[in-house]
């Protein structure tokens, strides 16, 4: 548990307890403790229709909404492999979700997305508003254009805004 505060996330409580961690290479990538549940909520509440996700992690998200009527169908982008196979057998998937192996960075989906996610960093830290915005631009053509309440962000993107302007002051 401490090392969950200590290594991912040192700005945030975490409470004592039993969590899942998904660690690559000795870092934790993804775990779910409550500071993860809560800073994914927004992406649950907007989740509707065609979505695309950047990253699998233990697919907390995807069991989040697989099951929301108003999701159509999710397109999982996941860049290791070893991930997809270590995690997929334990998650009890419909019918909804596809999961590509592809780097975010490089992969080009077919068609529109009403809602797209990207969900590909261990931490929070300013050096992902470059990525994110490189993304953004990537997939920014991919929402439907036509649906008012269309949807494109990146996990903890406002905290990653909000710390950026602070250190450039």
């Amino acid at each position: 548990m401490s090392a969950i505060r200590a290594r991912q996330h040192p700005d945030e409580y975490v409470k004592e307890g039993m969590y899942c961690k998904l660690m690559r290479n000795g870092e934790i990538f993804m775990s779910d403790t409550d500071m993860e549940k809560d800073t994914n909520r927004e992406f649950i509440y907007h989740a509707h229709g065609r979505i695309l996700i950047g990253g699998l992690g233990i697919g907390l998200i995807i069991l989040a909404i697989q099951d929301k009527q108003n999701v159509a169908e999710m397109v999982v982008v996941e860049k290791y492999r070893e991930v997809i196979d270590l995690v997929k057998p334990h998650l009890p998937l419909n019918d909804k979700v596809k999961i590509v192996c592809a780097d975010a960075f490089d992969y080009m989906p077919e068609g529109v997305f009403n809602v797209i996610y990207m969900d590909i960093w261990p931490d929070i830290c300013t050096d992902n508003k470059e990525q994110y915005m490189k993304l953004a631009r990537r997939y920014g053509r991919c929402l439907d254009k036509t649906d008012p309440d269309a949807w494109h962000s990146a996990w903890c993107k406002r905290r990653i805004y909000e710390k950026k302007k602070w250190y450039d002051r």
